[in-house]
């Protein structure tokens, strides 16, 4: 008889050599050693497994405690944090500080993995720090970073101080995705569509951000506003939209400027058969009920990209003129190439289309930004499922494109405009959209945040003028201002110029200079006689106006 013995686990069969059966007591011994042994590997696993998984993993941990909001500091002025990396694998992790061209400001130092150490910043900096780590070894992985790779920490030493909380209308400044808690920033924000309160709160809403010296463009859109547009849209939906924003626009009639749609000339919907109907019809509900509340109100259109046939055709539509301002989105995808390329060309198309129509619209730009690529180098960047790749910007080539963008624009008659956007979305190194940001995802700034504040910090309350050229291939732009004036200059393509000051600003003095700064606000050179230009702008604040000293 074939049975199955319990204790010893074997076929009731005589069996001999090495192929027997142990006897139970056997057994025993074997379990009782076997206990022993995994006891000790237990052990030993515990006390081994945060040194196993750094040196197999490579992993090293990263703590920085830094109070600052945004991490932004006072220009300046040095300030300390406190720094710990744990690692328990060879190698070492040492630091070093860089400016926003990358390049070093200080000798790299080694830190002592598992404790707190107090860092000092260099001294009399404006604009940006780079804190960045490295590894001796190439498997020893920083946070976020393949083996070998550098990781930086971005900190902002801002030359402005914190801003007065009131609003400016007039501020041709804007920011998508905004975080209102940043003490620096100012002018205009999106951060909402209609969908995002109720209309009982709206109100709240937009006097949270007034108070705080921003100003709400909200969207409208999502229900209530996008129908189904291979049909007319009924009467019934219509006044339900009517009645819906009439709310909205009493909660808070100060509230003047609205967007309707987001980029509806993307996808198939410029081709549907009621497309341009039916939005007429929402545009003259909406605008019945603009009327009745605040006449005042604006309403805004957008065009995304830079499709030249899009805005063609909605500038032919009649109802183009029940709009008072163009909302142009003008992504340059997907190389990103150097404003001078296509900015000036494509704002004189848009215009010269207006113009054939009849209509003269402001043109905003409410959305527009270029992704970074800096964080990722050689790695494929862009759009992974489509496998299509984007030449995104370093982050010395974001500070750049930033500024001039935004310089360009305003000389060529672009209002507002609303960069895109406040932080990264997601860490994700490959996908171009996680990279927009100002901030990283962790809230770190990168070199553009200081930029931008610079340039808004100098440029807000200043009026453009048309630009020119002098000494063959320097921009100069001018923006003046009541007490000082502001002339922003820069050669294309890039080299370095010495400008006579009389060609740069006419009809100024040595003595009007007040001075002379670089994209973060840090001192550049100049003479009593020459500035000197490069591709890199360069920031003259004079004391008056020079036109007008010149009589012009």
């Amino acid at each position: 008889m074939h049975g199955f013995n319990a204790t010893t686990g074997c076929r009731n069969r005589q069996m001999t050599g090495a192929g027997a059966c142990p006897s139970a007591r056997n057994i025993e011994v074997y379990s009782r050693n076997y206990r022993w042994l995994a006891t000790v590997l237990l052990v030993a696993l515990i006390t081994l497994l945060p040194v196993w998984r750094y040196a197999v993993a490579g992993e090293v941990q990263v703590q920085i405690e830094d109070d600052a909001v945004n991490h932004a500091h006072p220009a300046g002025q040095p300030f300390t944090l406190q720094i710990r990396v744990d690692h328990g694998g060879p190698g070492t992790v040492r630091y070093h500080w860089q400016d926003f061209r990358g390049l070093p400001l200080t000798e790299a130092e080694p830190l002592k993995p598992g404790e707190l150490t107090a860092i000092t910043t260099p001294a009399g900096r404006s604009g940006y720090l780079g804190l960045v780590l490295e590894s001796t070894l190439p498997d020893l992985v920083l946070p976020d970073r393949t083996p070998g790779e550098a990781r930086e920490y971005g900190f902002a030493l801002l030359p402005v101080a914190v801003k007065p909380q009131r609003v400016n209308p007039r501020s041709p400044f804007g920011m998508v995705h905004a975080r209102m808690q940043d003490p620096y920033l100012s002018g205009w924000v999106k951060t909402m569509t209609w969908e995002t309160t109720s209309p009982k709160w709206w109100a709240y809403e937009m006097e949270k951000r007034r108070s705080r010296g921003l100003l709400e463009l909200p969207i409208m859109e999502g229900e209530g506003w996008k129908t189904d547009d291979s049909q007319p849209i009924s009467s019934a939906q219509l006044d339900q939209l009517r009645s819906r924003i009439t709310q909205y626009f009493a909660a808070h009639p100060a509230t003047l400027y609205w967007e309707l749609g987001i980029e509806e000339n993307l996808g198939r919907r410029f081709r549907m058969a009621h497309y341009w109907p039916n939005l007429a019809a929402k545009v003259r509900a909406v605008r019945e009920a603009a009327d009745e509340i605040n006449p005042d109100i604006k309403l805004i259109y957008q065009v995304a990209e830079r499709r030249m046939k899009d805005i063609r055709t909605f500038l032919q539509q009649p109802v183009s003129r029940l709009f008072d301002i163009l909302s142009l989105h003008p992504y340059a995808w997907p190389d990103f190439p150097s404003p001078e390329e296509w900015l000036d060309d494509f704002i004189a198309d848009v215009t010269s289309m207006m113009q054939a129509e009849g209509l003269n619209m402001p043109i905003w730009f409410t959305e527009v930004g270029a992704p970074q690529q800096g964080n990722y180098p050689g790695g494929f960047f862009g759009y992974p499922k489509k496998g299509a790749r984007v030449e995104g910007k370093s982050p010395y080539g974001a500070v750049i494109y930033m500024i001039k963008l935004h310089v360009m624009a305003y000389g060529d008659g672009v209002e507002k405009i609303f960069w895109y956007n406040y932080r990264d979305r997601r860490p994700g190194r490959d996908y171009a959209e996680n990279h927009f940001g100002l901030l990283d995802y962790w809230g770190f700034p990168k070199p553009v945040y200081p930029a931008y504040m610079n340039l808004q910090g100098l440029l807000d309350t200043r009026r453009a003028s048309p630009p020119r050229q002098v000494a063959g291939n320097v921009r100069v732009y001018e923006f003046r201002g009541q007490d000082e004036s502001v002339t922003v200059a820069w050669s294309y393509p890039g080299a370095v110029r010495e400008v006579p000051l009389a060609e740069l600003l006419p009809g100024a003095v040595p003595e009007d200079i007040v001075r002379v700064v670089d994209p973060m606000g840090m001192p550049a050179p100049f003479t009593a006689s020459f500035i000197r230009v490069t591709g890199e702008p360069v920031f003259i604040v004079t004391r008056k106006d020079p036109a007008a000293a010149s009589g012009e």
